[in-house]
């Protein structure tokens, strides 16, 4: 008895500990409730710690299909996505409000209509969008969406707003006109450091230039500086009503105006291109290297920078690349050579000094011989060893030096040869016959040219004798066939080994 008074209580307890959650959990499903918290989240379970798989806005009405633990269950018709809502944030409401019953869209107007060209975008502040329904009465709606004009131009332009049902998906539009206008300049004023004197043949500078704009509207003048206009297209330049460029200025006065916005706010101001003449030629920089070489007589002016002065004090720099050099490489001598350098006709002298080239390196530019018979000695008859010289040329050495050589046994060599402290290596193929097995043109190499010929002659398209046929037996088997060719090929592009020993080897 005991115990089933005990377990009768338990019931009871739980029972009054559901019961604030069973009202919730039961009396609101298949009711229509309208958002009343700016937005609110949407889950994917009824759980605070649940994914958040979307929002809703204040003022949507939304149709509770079941509810759990505080939470309602809606669907969205217009993304086909349903979620789960805090019971909270909604506030029920009459079936006349339910989304299905929206017949349109009404917008009160922003508090601002008209913005300035270029310079305002749109204020939505006092604007407030409500849902119209069947029963003529509105809601206000946050879920809406804008869509903007660009104010950069003059005219009438439209604000549109559009909202898509969250139940039923259907989609309603209304917009409204504001209007965009000129700014309202006054006036307009050169002012600033701008260079008003130039020299014939330079193009024209505007940096230094100001322009003050004076208003209609009694805003605080503005002040634009030539770093704030010169990538402005609010403003254009001209120089004697031709787009401002690079066009070099003729000697005389020349009209620069500025304009701004439109046509008619523009300001005008002068400047002068004066003759001038060149005087004098003087060294700021000297060549990176003082010296040439003997062997090239080349003087190289790299690095070389000039000062050119002119009559009026007017300093040009320049390169020495852009001048002309005078000198004669006949007549240059061992050390100190004086070179003319001429700018405008104008000279300077600078000196440089001439020296013999040093021996960097050694390149074999020509290896000769490459297939000797065994016990040959060495043949250097086509053997060609350049020098390498830092002055960037290169000449042929005659009194080089063979170090190693050896033709004692068959197979790959390696042939070094020395001059002074430089050497080169390079290999040779010492067989019993003279020749490589697979050079059919016997010219010491192993090609693609070879196999073709080995190809050739095994259909009978050619017709090899004496060293030549028997090399062409690549694979030494007697007969000269497509299997030749085909190691041959292979050789020449490294798969396989370029020496393969005689019969005998």
């Amino acid at each position: 008895m005991k115990k089933t008074c005990k377990r009768i209580g338990a019931i009871l307890m739980i029972i009054f500990l559901l019961l604030p959650i069973m009202p919730t959990a039961f009396a609101a499903e298949g009711e229509t409730y309208v958002v009343t918290a700016e937005r609110t989240p949407m889950r994917a379970d009824a759980a605070d710690d649940a994914t958040v798989i979307g929002e809703v806005y204040k003022g949507t009405v939304v149709q509770v299909t079941q509810t759990r633990l505080g939470y309602g269950y809606v669907y969205r018709k217009s993304v086909s996505v349903g979620g789960w809502i805090k019971l909270a944030d909604l506030k029920k409401t009459d079936a006349d409000y339910a989304e299905d019953n929206i017949v349109g869209i009404e917008i009160s107007l922003p508090d601002k209509l008209t913005y300035i060209v270029g310079e305002e975008s749109f204020d939505k502040t006092g604007m407030v969008v409500c849902a119209v329904y069947a029963n003529n009465d509105r809601i206000e709606i946050t879920g809406y969406t804008l869509y903007l004009p660009v104010f950069d131009s003059v005219g009438a332009k439209t604000v549109t707003v559009h909202y898509k049902s969250f139940t039923s998906g259907r989609s309603f539009t209304s917009s409204f006109t504001v209007s965009v206008e000129k700014v309202p300049v006054k006036q307009l004023y050169a002012e600033g450091n701008a260079q008003t004197q130039f020299v014939e043949g330079q193009s024209i500078s505007l940096a230094g230039l100001a322009v003050r704009v004076q208003y209609l509207d009694g805003r605080t003048d503005r002040i634009f500086t030539w770093d704030e206009m010169q990538n402005n297209p609010d403003f254009t330049f001209t120089v004697d009503g031709k787009p401002l460029d690079d066009t070099a200025l003729s000697l005389g006065e020349h009209t620069v105006t500025v304009g701004y916005l439109y046509p008619e706010h523009t300001v005008s101001y002068t400047v002068t291109a004066v003759e001038k003449q060149p005087a004098q030629l003087q060294i700021l920089q000297p060549p990176y290297n003082n010296t040439f070489y003997s062997d090239t007589r080349k003087p190289n002016l790299n690095g070389l920078v000039l000062s050119l002065i002119y009559t009026n004090g007017d300093t040009e720099t320049v390169a020495g690349s852009a001048c002309e050099t005078v000198f004669d490489p006949d007549a240059a001598v061992p050390g100190e050579n004086e070179i003319v350098v001429r700018y405008k006709g104008v000279e300077t002298i600078i000196i440089m000094e001439m020296i013999e080239p040093t021996l960097v390196g050694i390149e074999l530019a020509d290896p000769g011989r490459t297939v000797y018979m065994q016990g040959a000695i060495f043949d250097g008859t086509n053997t060609v060893v350049n020098g390498i010289y830092n002055s960037g040329t290169k000449a042929e050495l005659t009194n080089w030096e063979v170090y190693s050589f050896d033709t004692a046994t068959c197979g790959e060599k390696t042939v070094e040869l020395r001059y002074g402290e430089y050497s080169i290596t390079y290999t040779i193929y010492v067989t019993m016959t003279g020749y490589l097995n697979g050079d059919a043109d016997l010219d010491g190499k192993i090609t693609a040219a070879d196999a073709r010929l080995i190809l050739r002659n095994s259909v009978g398209l050619e017709t090899l004798v004496g060293n030549a046929l028997f090399a062409a037996d690549r694979d030494g088997d007697g007969d000269i066939d497509a299997g030749d060719a085909r190691l041959t090929l292979r050789a020449s592009v490294g798969l396989e080994p370029v020496f393969v020993p005689n019969n005998n080897e």
